[in-house]
């Protein structure tokens, strides 16, 4: 019995860990939608980006005109399309690995940009020249007796002079696309026909306007494009923004899931697979059995892969998109995964104990040996040290020392957000088993001390955070203190140094340690200043 319960342990471990790529690039991609709600931009490193544009919140708070509501509507769901449009095509890019990202002329800061609504950015951030596009939403005619329709974008591009001014692709709305082209080329071959028929009479200047115009029909169903996004999104968006939001976060994990799931099935079944050879040679298993086991763990592994994908990439992009830059940061490590495959771990000790599958001291072994309390703390703490240490080794600028402090302020949300877990674990299971009055109680004390625990690691993130503040305070009186003594006596040296070692309090080395290194780059003339 012990070996099994190892194997499974072994079996979800390797899951979480194999997928933490999986819930990274996916959390990251399905982040955009967030990013997209809030207004704001996050590189993959966790970093905020400046971003001068619009939000879908934002959006959705724009005033209407009661006598013009549809068009009002209309409109701002077309600045909601443009929105939406970013955030599917970067998301459509983080999946495939492409490091270009698109972003509104507006976001950038170029506002009422008349040519372009988009543009594409080189991984360094600089705007791909030709890479811009315009995006219309605009309406479709349908003739009331033929049912025949008539698509004024092409209308536009063919025949309205002012149009003239955009040198670049049209997008459009996704479910228009095929219709606009074959109402461009049923319009081409209308005015060919026109012109046919007039050059048969004799009649070369009408020949000529048709032929021009036929041209002009043609170019425009070659310049539009299909955009990623339909009108009912956009007008969803527009009116229904946190629903829109969440409903493509969501499917977003469900794509995730079902890579994870994939994946799962290669992991956990060569594991299976080695495992049950094995126990065939030692002569523990026969075949058939061992089959049948390979088959039970791989489909189990599967389930808990799809699980895993899906809510760890949930839980990565709400990370990704933190308003604490420590939060984000956390993010790009292997915590969201931990979370999902912890909380597993956690509701499959909790229902075997409800079922009495367990007694109470194997439940406690289970969570941790010195009950829910110590299996939080001792959860958050090797996990802090760990992510500190690691924070501390890739983030630029972030030296061994305020890696360790990071890690105590993540070993501390950890033990909040683990804490509650279990807590949301307890309750799960109360709720969906039948218990024995015994076995009950015992569940509800464990969610009551989980509820103090969470209670306990709040106070200690609050604490933690006012002690922080506290100490930059310090540190900047004690700057402003040596700054002006070095002005006011002439000692350049203190006065650089105390930039200097400010400069290294918040990650950053710069690039003059004294007043000597200083003259020596002005001397120099091959020397480059380092922002």
């Amino acid at each position: 019995m012990e070996k099994k319960k190892d194997n499974k342990i072994i079996n979800t471990t390797t899951t979480g860990l194999s997928q933490n790529e999986i819930i990274q690039t996916y959390g990251e991609a399905n982040s955009q939608y967030i990013q997209a709600y809030k207004g704001i931009r996050v590189d993959k490193y966790g970093d905020a980006k400046e971003y001068a544009g619009r939000s879908l919140k934002e959006i959705s708070e724009y005033k209407i005109n009661p006598d013009y509501k549809d068009a009002n509507l209309k409109q701002q769901a077309g600045f909601s399309a443009e929105e939406i449009q970013v955030a599917r095509k970067n998301q459509q890019n983080i999946i495939k690995g492409d490091e270009t990202r698109v972003s509104t002329t507006d976001g950038l800061g170029d506002t009422n940009n008349t040519q372009y609504d988009h543009v594409t950015l080189d991984k360094n951030g600089n705007v791909i020249e030709g890479s811009g596009t315009q995006m219309k939403f605009l309406k479709v005619k349908v003739d009331p007796k033929t049912g025949e329709k008539s698509y004024n974008v092409i209308d536009k591009l063919a025949n309205d002079k002012s149009w003239d001014r955009y040198d670049t692709d049209i997008t459009i709305p996704k479910e228009d696309y095929e219709g606009a082209k074959a109402y461009a080329q049923k319009k081409y071959e209308s005015n060919m026909e026109l012109s046919k028929k007039a050059a048969e009479k004799g009649n070369t200047e009408a020949a000529a306007k048709y032929k021009r115009r036929a041209e002009d029909y043609k170019k425009a169903g070659e310049r539009v494009k299909p955009s990623e996004v339909t009108q009912e999104e956009a007008m969803d968006a527009r009116l229904n923004p946190e629903t829109f939001t969440a409903k493509e976060v969501l499917k977003g994990a469900h794509e995730a899931g079902k890579v994870a799931a994939k994946s799962t099935f290669v992991v956990a079944g060569a594991i299976s697979v080695g495992q049950n050879l094995y126990a065939v040679f030692s002569g523990e298993k026969d075949c058939v059995e061992a089959t049948k086991d390979v088959m039970v763990t791989t489909g189990k592994a599967v389930a808990t892969g799809y699980v895993t994908g899906a809510a760890g990439s949930t839980i990565k992009s709400l990370m990704h998109t933190s308003s604490s830059v420590i939060v984000r940061r956390l993010g790009t490590t292997t915590t969201p995964g931990m979370i999902v495959t912890g909380a597993i771990q956690i509701g499959e000790s909790l229902t075997k104990y409800a079922k009495g599958d367990i007694d109470t001291t194997e439940l406690f072994e289970e969570l941790g040996e010195k009950g829910v309390g110590m299996m939080a703390a001792g959860y958050s703490g090797a996990s802090g040290a760990m992510i500190g240490a690691t924070i501390g080794s890739v983030v630029p600028g972030v030296g061994t020392a305020i890696g360790g402090v990071v890690g105590g302020f993540i070993g501390t949300m950890l033990g909040y957000n683990i804490s509650g877990v279990i807590y949301k674990q307890a309750m799960n299971t109360i709720h969906s088993e039948k218990i024995a009055e015994e076995r009950r109680r015992m569940i509800e004390k464990i969610a009551e001390e989980a509820i103090r625990e969470n209670e306990r690691y709040k106070k200690m993130f609050i604490e933690f955070s006012k002690n922080q503040l506290a100490t930059r305070q310090r540190q900047i009186e004690h700057f402003l203190s040596e700054v002006n003594e070095g002005i006011f006596n002439n000692d350049m040296d203190r006065f650089i140094s105390s930039i200097n070692t400010m400069g290294a309090a918040f990650g950053y080395d710069l690039q003059f340690k004294n007043m000597e290194e200083f003259d020596e780059f002005m001397l120099d003339e091959d020397s480059v200043l380092e922002l």
